[in-house]
């Protein structure tokens, strides 16, 4: 990864109710996205009130933890200083009225101009970090916002790879204070020194999918991210479906023919645009072993769809099919 920062305040976006981020340290690009509506002005720091921030943190683990494992790509563990440096960097974002990964010195509630400077600050031995942002809606309801958050990062491709399919063993979450409208969720996918960094490490030949076999409340649509994976199309307006993303062993090489979606109750077909590997990646930031599809359209809410599709591993052949099932939204 090599892109720039992306530094965008959420009152200067005026769109979107989830905005997206991550940031790899050591190679250190960053990125940030929006969605599709009108953000009112901030009204200023306020805290999250309908629940109690510790309920929706662990929410929101719990659901990390569990996609992860479901899918196959291991869970990590909770980590407290992890969780205090996401804290942290939330705080400062709600405070400064930003959406970075880069924190500007001399600023309130500054600890650190990147995700790596931000763990030798609270003392974590950091050798490797993948740092998310998500920003979720706290209208109509508060609950169930850091969920909201971390299902819109698993919802674009670039993001989907960063928080479901790196084998960083450790975690931490921390949700902000809400603006009125939107409260950050600061991810934190750690490696300490003489841990194992990269994506997962996996037994022989197997391909593995983010949405995957019986995942369920899959996101219908996928708004902005950045970098856009579809360059020229303005997915704030004209979104697609959810991403499907595919990984398969660090060292190995994937390749992806064409996939088919299919809504089971009706039997109808869904388009599917061509694949995304490192090969055709126009932006260049998928490694060789990842892939990701997008649904032209986003897709039915509450509905079972079956995705199957075919590829290489290493140069060995494959077809894959499973179902998953999207949510109210």
């Amino acid at each position: 990864m090599s892109t720039a920062p992306h530094h965008l305040g959420r009152s200067a976006l005026r769109r979107g109710s989830i905005l997206f981020g991550w940031t790899w340290a050591a190679l250190l690009a960053a990125c940030g996205g929006g969605g599709d509506e009108a953000a009112p002005v901030s009204q200023g720091p306020q805290p999250i009130v309908a629940t109690s921030v510790e309920a929706e943190e662990q929410a929101a683990y719990t659901l990390l933890r569990d996609e992860r494992s479901r899918c196959g790509f291991g869970a990590p563990s909770p980590n407290s200083l992890l969780a205090q440096a996401a804290r942290n960097h939330a705080n400062w974002l709600v405070t400064n009225d930003a959406n970075s990964h880069e924190e500007t010195p001399g600023t309130p509630g500054f600890t650190g101009k990147t995700a790596l400077e931000r763990l030798q600050y609270v003392g974590y031995p950091v050798r490797a970090v993948a740092e998310s942002i998500g920003w979720g809606s706290v209208a109509p309801v508060a609950n169930g916002v850091a969920v909201r958050a971390l299902r819109g990062l698993m919802a674009v491709p670039y993001h989907a790879i960063g928080v479901v399919a790196f084998n960083l063993p450790e975690v931490g979450l921390a949700l902000g204070p809400s603006d009125g409208y939107y409260a950050p969720l600061v991810v934190e996918l750690a490696g300490p020194q003489g841990a194992a960094a990269g994506p997962v490490v996996y037994p022989p030949n197997p391909v593995k999918t983010y949405p995957c076999e019986g995942t369920t409340g899959v996101l219908t649509r996928t708004l902005a991210e950045n970098p856009n994976p579809i360059p020229g199309r303005d997915l704030s307006t004209n979104p697609t479906g959810s991403s499907i993303i595919v990984s398969v062993a660090s060292g190995n090489t994937l390749t992806l023919g064409a996939g088919t979606l299919v809504h089971v109750a009706s039997g109808q077909t869904v388009e599917v645009l061509p694949p995304v590997t490192a090969s055709n990646d126009p932006n260049r930031h998928l490694a060789p072993n990842t892939g990701f599809y997008l649904p032209a359209q986003p897709l039915a809410p509450n509905s079972r769809y079956q995705f199957t599709f075919r590829g290489s591993n290493a140069g060995v052949p494959f077809t894959q099919s499973f179902t998953y099932t999207t949510g109210s939204d």
